[in-house]
């Protein structure tokens, strides 16, 4: 009977600390799960903002390039005018072939200086 006894005490024992560890780990991972959601919606939250930007960054580009495609529309035709001017008009061509003074120069090649020639913006 004393054996009886022991034997079911320390089944007792072992099934509440069965029960203990579960319960323990349920906590556990409930506590997890939390972080998780915690970190998905963070995540959600950063990825939504990142394809904000990107989409900023896509219609930034797309300005810039449509820009630059009517400065060099622009150029060429100013390039054209004058292509075709100093072929018909030889006073043009003279002026034309004149070179740049130095003082003009100077101003262009200096780096970080404002002087910059017209539509570069």
């Amino acid at each position: 009977m004393q054996v009886r006894l022991g034997f079911y005490i320390v089944l007792l024992a072992s099934i509440v600390g069965a029960v203990g560890f579960l319960l323990w780990r349920e906590n556990s991972r409930a506590t997890e799960l939390e972080s998780l959601r915690q970190f998905k919606t963070q995540a959600e939250t950063d990825i939504s903002t990142l394809k904000q930007q990107g989409e900023l960054l896509d219609k930034l580009i797309a300005e810039k390039v449509q820009k630059e495609v009517a400065r060099r529309q622009q150029r060429a035709v100013i390039n054209q005018a004058l292509e075709e001017a100093s072929r018909e008009e030889p006073v043009v061509r003279d002026y034309l072939n004149e070179p740049l003074p130095d003082g003009v120069r100077a101003a262009y090649s200096r780096k970080g200086d404002s002087a910059q020639p017209a539509g570069t913006d």
